[in-house]
């Protein structure tokens, strides 16, 4: 079992005949995790990551600004139960049965200097990170 979290911060500048455009963003992480696997064969794995992010977006051409923020949950499970098989280096398990679940729900909030503004709800997460899975 463990646990890890993080900050990922960034900020960029591009220079343009129209305007410069400055940007920053920010994203806070945390994963917690748990496997075991016992003489028996039995495997069991869960794991939950949680993420958070901001980014915005400044055009001195047009005036023009723009905030995007990102919040994530993912959670995924697995059980797994192999049959015990004698092999040369002892004890090996062979012929597994088992099933996992991963889902991931996120929400996406985006305000603008023109008004557009919007909050939308979907699956997946904010960094785009592939989907957890209980690796053997």
């Amino acid at each position: 079992m463990g646990a890890k979290a993080g900050l990922d911060a960034r900020i960029w500048m591009n220079f343009d005949d129209a305007g410069n455009e400055y940007g920053i963003g920010a994203m806070a992480f945390a994963h917690v995790y748990f496997k075991a696997a016992s003489i028996t064969c039995t495997k069991l794995g869960a794991e939950a990551r949680a993420e958070l992010g901001v980014k915005g977006i400044y055009n001195t051409g047009s005036g023009a600004f723009s905030v995007n923020g990102c919040g994530s949950i993912s959670v995924s499970g697995t059980a797994k139960q192999c049959f015990p098989t004698p092999c040369w280096d002892g004890i090996c398990c062979k012929s597994c049965i088992g099933g996992s679940i991963t889902k991931a729900v996120s929400v996406e909030v985006l305000l603008d200097s023109t008004g557009k503004t919007d909050l939308s709800f979907g699956f997946g997460n904010c960094s785009g990170q592939p989907p957890m899975a209980a690796n053997w």
